[in-house]
């Protein structure tokens, strides 16, 4: 019997780019952002950056793609530095998220 551990641990190792799906995409980078804020409440940026860039050679290695790894690792690392400057970081990461869901919005019109 699968247990709810396992299958969540198996989905978060499959790298996965969410297709043309802008809601999912915006939830992934979210959670991404929040990996790069809890990581430097127990961590240093040295720490968050290596562990993030570890993770996505690990999801290339898997089949990801290096677009989606980029993205995330930006991610991660908007997530950290947002601990040390709120006010600039919460603007960028909006701008980035609208982009990006205008971006992923406009594919799924053409397809």
């Amino acid at each position: 019997m699968t247990t709810l551990w396992t299958t969540v641990t198996k989905e978060l190792g499959r790298p996965d780019d969410q297709g043309r799906d802008w809601y999912t995409w915006s939830l992934n980078q979210l959670g991404h952002f929040g990996l790069g804020v809890v990581g430097m409440m127990n961590f240093n940026i040295t720490v968050v950056l290596m562990f993030a860039i570890g993770k996505e050679v690990y999801d290339l290695y898997q089949g990801g793609k290096w677009r989606d790894s980029v993205i995330d690792i930006t991610f991660w690392s908007i997530g950290a530095f947002f601990t040390t400057a709120p006010g600039f970081l919460t603007v960028l990461l909006c701008i980035i998220l609208l982009i990006g869901v205008y971006k992923r919005f406009k594919e799924a019109k053409r397809g």
